[in-house]
């Protein structure tokens, strides 16, 4: 998946949770990601929600406001390159750059249009900026900010009419000693009905901060951290998450390597072709059927092609989730979306093409507790079309194991 539009739509889905330290960190600020070894330390608004990925740090207000501050180094062999003889962009005219930074400075974004709603529209052309603390020397060699929009479906939990919003989006590109970054900040640009603002406009300000307070150091050699042992069950599989910081334990299958463990695990096999996830959820509101229609809409919107449900649809063409388990939820009970207790478990099953590449998806979701108090789990596995069937027995074993209660 395109690592720019990733960012761009990191405001949609944020489930996962993970917390950095504050140690160093400014007034009123946290550390989002970074460190000495990274050569970069990310601070963003001290209460604020943090959601990094393996490649992909976040942070956001909270899950009724999505607005969000994204960071993400680029591969430079992942984008081209243009030199500046024949460029025609007049912003480009007087720049001594090699044809790499100048595409990814200038041309990048306009190469990913194509990726963009119909609805994309450019608000600030690109313009040169500091970025990072200018003060301390450790800003940016050289960074570019634009500003766009686009309008998209906002996919309510519990709404069944959704209703389409304007969301705003300021992107820096960043060059720096030898490396290329993609910060995105976006917020939605309706006004909040009977207060008087939008979210991009009001928290602006924040962004200005997090900018003028990033600092880029020299990245320092990552330490060999010793293996890490862990507890094994009597079929080997490692127990890799802590129940009291994920919220549930976690048997993995020898083959996956470990992306992350903390707030929740994300785990690669190591042909790189299949992939497993497992987050306690804190977004409330909706039924599983309803979260998994959400994800589907949202896949369509990012370029998804071809997406098809297997198994059972309702009269009205939406995927009926079938009964399941996830490690001990439901343990015994009715497992019924509409009873009065909140213990369920339901699967689903989906495939999707995406840039030339077919997928297929088996995700559970699961909730523990009564109506009115639970805990929700989601577990996702996904893999090439081709590699599939190749983990399932694995998948099935690692689901049974999921320790919650």
């Amino acid at each position: 998946m395109k690592k720019l539009l990733l960012l761009v739509l990191a405001v949609i889905a944020m489930l996962s949770l993970s917390a950095c330290g504050n140690d160093g960190a400014p007034d009123d600020m946290q550390l989002v990601a970074g460190g000495e070894t990274e050569g970069y330390y990310f601070y963003g608004p001290e209460d604020w929600i943090i959601s990094n990925t393996k490649d992909i740090a976040s942070t956001y207000i909270s899950n009724l406001n999505n607005t969000s501050i994204s960071f993400a180094e680029i591969d430079k062999d992942s984008f081209g390159q243009i030199g500046i003889e024949g460029c025609t962009r007049t912003e480009c005219k007087g720049e001594k750059l090699d044809g790499k930074t100048h595409f990814f400075l200038y041309h990048y974004l306009e190469a990913e249009r194509e990726s963009f709603p119909d609805s994309f529209e450019m608000t600030k052309e690109g313009a040169a900026v500091v970025f990072g603390n200018s003060d301390t020397k450790e800003n940016a060699d050289r960074c570019i900010k634009y500003e766009f929009k686009y309008k998209y479906v906002n996919h309510g939990f519990a709404d069944e009419d959704d209703a389409e919003v304007t969301c705003g989006f300021a992107q820096y590109y960043i060059y720096d000693d030898g490396r290329y970054y993609l910060m995105t900040y976006s917020g939605l640009l309706d006004e909040n009905e009977g207060l008087g603002y939008n979210n991009y406009d009001r928290y602006y300000e924040l962004l200005d901060a997090v900018v003028k307070n990033f600092r880029f150091t020299e990245a320092g050699a990552a330490e060999e951290a010793p293996e890490a042992e862990y507890e094994r069950d009597e079929d080997g599989y490692r127990l890799v998450t802590d129940k009291r910081v994920a919220g549930f334990g976690f048997y993995l299958a020898d083959g996956f390597e470990i992306d992350t463990n903390d707030g929740y695990l994300s785990a690669t096999h190591a042909d790189g072709g299949a992939n497993i996830m497992m987050s306690a959820v804190t977004a409330a509101g909706a039924s599983p059927d309803q979260y998994i229609m959400r994800k589907r809409d949202e896949l369509v919107e990012i370029g998804a092609t071809n997406f098809t449900f297997i198994g059972e649809l309702d009269k009205n063409g939406a995927v009926v989730g079938k009964e399941s388990a996830l490690g001990n939820i439901p343990e015994d009970g009715e497992n019924k979306q509409t009873s009065l207790s909140a213990s369920y478990a339901f699967a689903y099953e989906y495939t999707y093409e995406f840039n030339g590449e077919s997928y297929h998806v088996y995700q559970v979701i699961a909730a523990d507790g009564w109506l009115f108090w639970y805990d929700a789990y989601v577990f996702t596995y996904t893999a090439t079309e081709a590699e599939y069937a190749e983990h399932l027995d694995e998948v099935e074993a690692m689901l049974s194991k999921v320790d919650i209660k």
